[in-house]
């Protein structure tokens, strides 16, 4: 449940990044496109919270699927001991007594097992949003908008009427530079 809480708070924070922080930033309106930001980044990591709670209750839950096995295999070994005194005991059957010290090695390989899966989970390492975060998402922002407006600049260049009657130096000038090139190379 906290993970799919976690999903939910990432897609609130990716739909007020695209849409509230764009459209505030193509408005001019700075300030609010800082609170946007601002919004969507308490969301992501409101989503990274949801993410470490389900985390440790994971570990939690881990820990005690541990406690329960090591109970299971503490039961086994006292089985095994109680076997073992009793092979010692009677005939020395060294047949028996190996099957015996294989189970106990099997059970010794299986705690190993659930002690590295335990760490490795445990290793996991938090990371820090940094304070520059929401200047950064509003300059993402800018240099999107920088672009979009260069290219309408661009196309309205390409669109503008003709020029006929207007002395050819004073046309060079206007022309663009993609237009010039493209003639300069068919000379």
């Amino acid at each position: 449940m906290l993970h799919k809480q976690s999903i939910k708070k990432e897609k609130e924070m990716e739909r007020i990044k695209k849409k509230q922080v764009s459209r505030a930033i193509k408005e001019g309106n700075l300030e609010k496109a800082r609170i946007y930001s601002e919004m969507a980044i308490r969301r992501h990591k409101e989503s990274i919270q949801y993410l470490k709670m389900s985390s440790k209750l994971d570990q939690v839950r881990l820990k005690l699927e541990q406690q329960q096995a090591l109970s299971k295999i503490s039961k086994s070994m006292k089985n095994v001991t109680k076997i073992l005194g009793k092979e010692l005991k009677g005939s020395l059957n060294l047949m028996q007594m190996g099957k015996i010290l294989e189970k106990v090695e099997s059970k010794m390989d299986d705690l190993e097992i659930m002690d590295e899966t335990m760490q490795e989970i445990l290793k996991g390492s938090e990371t820090v949003a940094s304070s520059n975060e929401v200047e950064d998402l509003i300059q993402q922002f800018q240099d999107e908008k920088e672009i979009n407006q260069v290219d309408q600049l661009t196309d309205q260049l390409l669109n503008l009427p003709s020029l006929d009657g207007v002395p050819e130096l004073v046309t060079e000038k206007v022309k663009p530079t993609k237009t010039r090139q493209k003639e300069s190379l068919k000379n």
